[in-house]
């Protein structure tokens, strides 16, 4: 008997102390709760500046990548525009962001439908010496699920679309979290970044599935006050 009982707390000893080490946070937890996040050391080379209010029309140049060292504008966009769904939405430009100044857009929807903001370049830009996106968001997401991020070099193609909120994520502080896309994924997908046209931001959706899964009115989350940042390494 003294022999059974010795080996049963060895038994639950053994099983406390894996249930103990299971437990423990390792700081790389990829959610979004930014307390749980590895710290974000990333330096981009490029950062997007949004300048100014989106235009359906094409008719303002409200977007610039600039050098993040000096501020130099490497290209301008032709026009930035809202896609504006049938329940609609809006895009301002912020006077401040995570990667410096007016670097975020407050991306706002009302829900019910498809929406979003994209721009193009004019010219294009080469970017073939990036290998990471950035994607840094500090507001509540509504339990979005899928936010794509589609990268062209072509209009409509090449082009290649992801849903940035499955890769990995580190805490900015301040209330943001920056997710880190390879850029081989949108390579590896057809697009030239040495031709790099321009990105969309769009279509946040509560559930992460195909196209025809996630297309359901009920699946497109109303967003207030979702600031959003973009940067290249």
């Amino acid at each position: 008997m003294k022999k059974m009982l010795s080996t049963i707390v060895k038994l639950t000893a053994g099983a406390a102390l894996l249930f103990a080490l299971g437990s423990c946070d390792n700081g790389t937890t990829n959610n979004n709760d930014g307390d749980e996040l590895s710290a974000f050391n990333g330096s981009p080379s490029y950062a997007v500046k949004w300048d100014g209010t989106f235009n359906p029309d094409y008719s303002s140049d409200g977007v610039k990548i600039e050098m993040v060292s000096d501020g130099t504008v490497a290209a301008t966009s032709k026009g930035a525009m809202a896609l504006n769904n049938a329940a609609g939405s809006t895009m301002v430009g912020e006077n401040a962001g995570f990667f410096g100044s007016k670097t975020a857009v407050n991306f706002v929807d009302t829900g019910g439908a498809w929406g979003g903001l994209f721009f193009h370049l004019d010219p294009q830009l080469d970017l073939s010496s990036v290998d990471k996106i950035y994607v840094a968001v500090k507001g509540d997401l509504n339990g979005t699920k899928y936010f794509g991020l589609k990268l062209q070099s072509g209009d409509p193609d090449p082009s290649f679309e992801v849903n940035f909120l499955k890769y990995p994520a580190s805490n900015g502080g301040d209330g943001w979290t920056i997710y880190t896309v390879p850029v081989s994924e949108f390579t590896n997908g057809g697009v030239d970044m040495s031709q790099f046209l321009g990105l969309g931001l769009w279509n946040p959706n509560l559930v992460d599935g195909t196209t025809e899964e996630r297309d359901k009115p009920e699946n497109y989350p109303a967003l207030t006050d979702v600031k959003l940042c973009v940067a290249f390494e």
